[in-house]
């Protein structure tokens, strides 16, 4: 058992064949607070490492961040040069910052980005 907290924000997934998920609530990048916000994400980047680190299944941590605000894309394209090393923003078809929908299908409407410790 580990000492290291569970996180609702953070999942532990099979990349391989697991759901990356939707953002919990408040897991939430907002670039009008973007100090508050990148220091959010430095200690959710800090906690995946250790569960990580704490993981004896292989499975990695990922942690889905809903981002609101203009200028998203050069915002958590700036972020993901800043994250500590093992840590990445995903990137599909180019894009880190991506339109998504909810398990019924319909859109949530705002941007998501997955940070993940593969």
């Amino acid at each position: 058992m580990s000492d290291i907290p569970e996180d609702p924000a953070i999942r532990l997934v099979d990349l391989n064949h697991g759901d990356l998920g939707l953002p919990a609530p408040g897991s939430v990048f907002d670039t009008g607070q973007a100090a508050e916000s990148f220091a959010w994400v430095m200690r959710q980047a800090a906690r995946m490492l250790e569960m990580r680190d704490a993981s004896a299944d292989g499975r990695s941590p990922v942690c889905s961040v809903e981002v609101v605000g203009s200028g998203e894309d050069t915002m958590i394209r700036e972020l993901a040069g800043q994250l500590p090393n093992g840590v990445i923003v995903l990137s599909f078809e180019g894009q880190q910052v991506i339109r998504t929908n909810a398990p019924d299908g319909s859109p949530i409407g705002r941007g998501v980005f997955y940070l993940v410790a593969p």
